[in-house]
């Protein structure tokens, strides 16, 4: 295994899952499973590497009792490195000067079920998204927020400098519905 990783030297994620199995001998017992692997680390020189790919793996059972793997053979891979990190955390130089997201959008969930009244619908479980578009025709796109139950989803418009305004109330867009997901669309 170490030559397959070659170069890496710590492994951060490791994923693996079958994604086919077939029986292609019944007697003795053999089987053809597909595996994908997902595997993502660091080493010397470079941030991060991760590899995608499948292995075609062929067991056989042996003397009866468990499977042996006969042969293990690589049928493709995509690898990616980066000599540092794709991307930096600037939440809070963009949208900090807005007290919506220092009051709402910094809290996390266990405080605002703590806070709001269980009759607002708040669902502690899902995932709420955000849509990007251009609502202004200025070339900068801006970024509509998502919320649970009982909080307003929020409207960011970007100035152009790399910060942004939030403009939910003006746009009337603050609905108190739960929203998974939102989408811009130019009708006209």
């Amino acid at each position: 295994m170490s030559s397959f990783l070659g170069e890496i030297s710590e492994l951060t994620t490791v994923e693996f899952k079958i994604v086919s199995l077939t029986v292609s001998a019944e007697s003795p017992l053999m089987l053809h499973t597909r595996l994908r692997y997902d595997l993502a680390g660091s080493g010397k020189g470079y941030y991060r590497e991760e590899r995608v790919g499948y292995w075609d793996l062929d067991w056989e059972r042996y003397q009866g009792k468990k499977l042996v793997l006969r042969k293990w053979q690589a049928v493709e891979e995509t690898r990616s490195r980066t000599p540092s990190p794709i991307f930096v955390e600037i939440s809070s130089q963009v949208l900090g000067g807005n007290s919506s997201y220092t009051e709402q959008m910094l809290q996390g969930t266990d405080y605002w079920r703590t806070v709001l009244d269980a009759a607002s619908g708040i669902d502690v479980y899902g995932n709420n998204g955000l849509a990007v578009g251009d609502i202004d025709d200025d070339g900068f796109d801006e970024l509509y927020i998502c919320q649970p139950a009982g909080l307003p989803n929020r409207l960011y418009r970007n100035r152009g400098d790399g910060s942004f305004e939030d403009v939910t109330e003006a746009a009337g867009v603050g609905v108190l519905d739960n929203a998974s997901s939102a989408l811009f669309a130019d009708v006209d």
